[in-house]
Order: C-alpha cells, then sequence, then structure tokens
C-alpha cells in the first residue's frame, strides 16, 4: 500500500489517497484550509507527552495505523 518516495526518502502512499481524504469537498483540489485541517486532526489523534509534544515514534505508529485502514 505504500511505496518509498525516492525524491525526500519517506513514505508515500499509493494511489493518492491520502490526498483525497484531504480533499473533504471533492473538487480534486487541496487548498491550503483542507491541507492545515487535516492535519490538525491528525495531530489531535496521536498520543502526547505530558508536555503536549508528539515524539516521532507515536507519530510514525499512527501514520502506519492509518495505512492498515
Amino acid at each position: 500500500m505504500m511505496k518509498q518516495d525516492s525524491m525526500n526518502g519517506g513514505m508515500a502512499m499509493k494511489d493518492g489517497m491520502g490526498m483525497k481524504m484531504m480533499d473533504t469537498n471533492g473538487d480534486g483540489m487541496i487548498s491550503k484550509d483542507e491541507f492545515i485541517k487535516h492535519h490538525e486532526m491528525m495531530y489531535d489523534k496521536v498520543k502526547k507527552s505530558s508536555n503536549g509534544m508528539v515524539s516521532v515514534k507515536d507519530m510514525q505508529m499512527m501514520m502506519d495505523e492509518m495505512m492498515k485502514k
């Protein structure tokens, strides 16, 4: 489902599934507002430390879980 993104060394979702999730109004375009809201939603869902920070490990675990769906 995921493939290595050779441009930046990160992971990319196959077939643009992440982009489709961000396109909440279905117009085939992602506005800055849609982009920010999607990532705020992701941040709100992930486990945070007592100081409100998210570890890279916890963020990766959340993203891995999202890829399974």
